[in-house]
């Protein structure tokens, strides 16, 4: 009976060996160094959460950031003939990508910069430039004004400061 659990034990590790080394033709995993295709709004999900990770340094951040924005536009617009097209898409996946890490305007920049379809274009890496950073200042400036609001409504009860109602006491007495 022992033999025969064993044998059984044997005959199951062998066929998972097996069809771990030897994947079936029908397995949806990309290959290795395959680019996934995303959204702008997910690639702006995606740099929010790299600019967010506890386990990066900056510079890790800002490589990985700048690799993802370059991949993730390079195929949405690998497809597009249009140059107008080609930059109004990369605009807007910038444009977001800044919005949700403004800290990294410059890996975005980066990433950007690198994709043959924009550098081929004149002036598109300035126009790309200008509208990074446009967007990153209103996210920073939303962001600013968002704890403005909050620290506005946490005192709610007190007077501003210079009030006749201001009492000062005195240890020393």
């Amino acid at each position: 009976m022992k033999t025969h659990l064993a044998l059984l034990l044997f005959v199951f590790l062998a066929a998972n060996l097996q069809a771990a080394e030897d994947p079936s033709p029908n397995d949806q995993r990309p290959a290795a160094g395959a680019h996934k295709t995303l959204s702008a709004p997910a690639l702006a999900a995606e740099v929010r959460e790299i600019a967010g990770s506890a386990t990066l340094s900056p510079k890790e951040k800002a490589d990985q950031i700048a690799a993802t924005v370059h991949d993730a536009i390079t195929t949405a617009v690998g497809q597009l003939k249009n140059p107008e097209e080609i930059l109004k898409t990369t605009l807007r996946f910038a444009r977001l990508a800044a919005a949700a890490a403004p800290q990294f305007t410059a890996a975005i920049i980066n990433g950007v910069s690198g994709i043959p379809a924009i550098a081929g274009m004149d002036g598109a890496l300035a126009e790309i430039q200008t509208a990074v950073v446009d967007a990153a200042t209103k996210a920073t400036e939303a962001d600013f004004s968002s704890d403005d609001d909050r620290r506005k409504g946490r005192h709610r009860d007190r007077e501003p400061d210079g009030d006749k109602d201001d009492v000062v006491v005195s240890a020393s007495h």
